[in-house]
């Protein structure tokens, strides 16, 4: 159920926990606990870079785990605290979601295209950190990147410009078979292990075309190319 009036809310602005009333806010009952958060506290200024995904606010959806989605909000990924915030106009506010509460989200433009989609793993699977993942690929095998960012502190204790380091971001891929998210070395050979039933075709797919799992727009064709080799199967 789409529900963009009401989006505002649905938000448990916590200030010295105290939370905010929801009828406050609007002319029909509705259940705050669907959508929680608390107020951002700027961190990042003193650091060189920027801790986000792009350098400003998307327009995007959000989808929670009861499957409520609410659309053209303006959101904003902070992929150092792997959090996801709200800026809520009539509240004048940057809320930080409770991670727990949202399934996915999107952004209604990202660059590269297909970083549109981000969905949010929660597992007891101590080898798969929970969080939230890029879908590249939705699929019977599908591709996910998980995007860490880093701070890489100052050497000198008085930095010249007073920033305290710099933010840096690296880059895992995985892919999910059967509701199992397993890490992905980006080599030809280790690609080709993982699925050893096709391997022989996969392998001259890759040669043929000349693809390269080290680049993304490549490993993406792979994947699709590995989806339509296992149905085949």
């Amino acid at each position: 159920m789409v529900n963009r009036f009401f989006l505002f809310a649905l938000i448990t602005v916590i200030i010295g926990k105290a939370p905010l009333n929801a009828q406050d806010n609007c002319t029909e009952p509705v259940r705050i606990q669907h959508l929680t958060g608390e107020l951002f506290q700027s961190y990042f200024m003193q650091y060189k870079g920027t801790p986000f995904y792009g350098d400003d606010w998307f327009d995007g959806s959000v989808q929670l785990i009861g499957g409520e989605i609410y659309e053209n909000v303006k959101l904003r990924y902070d992929i150092y605290k792997d959090a996801l915030h709200y800026y809520n106009p009539k509240l004048r506010r940057v809320v930080l979601l409770d991670k727990e509460s949202v399934s996915a989200f999107w952004f209604n433009q990202a660059f590269p295209e297909s970083h549109k989609k981000v969905v949010n793993f929660i597992t007891t699977d101590t080898t798969v950190a929970s969080g939230f993942y890029f879908q590249l690929l939705n699929d019977s095998v599908s591709l996910y990147l998980k995007a860490r960012k880093r701070i890489d502190a100052q050497i000198s204790c008085y930095p010249a410009d007073g920033k305290l380091g710099v933010f840096y971001e690296k880059q895992f891929y995985f892919y999910q078979v059967n509701q199992s998210l397993h890490k992905l070395s980006l080599s030809r050979r280790n690609v080709l292990k993982q699925f050893p039933e096709i391997a022989s075709e996969l392998k001259h797919f890759i040669h043929k075309n000349h693809l390269k799992p080290k680049i993304p727009a490549h490993l993406i064709q792979i994947f699709e190319e590995i989806n339509r080799l296992t149905l085949e199967k």
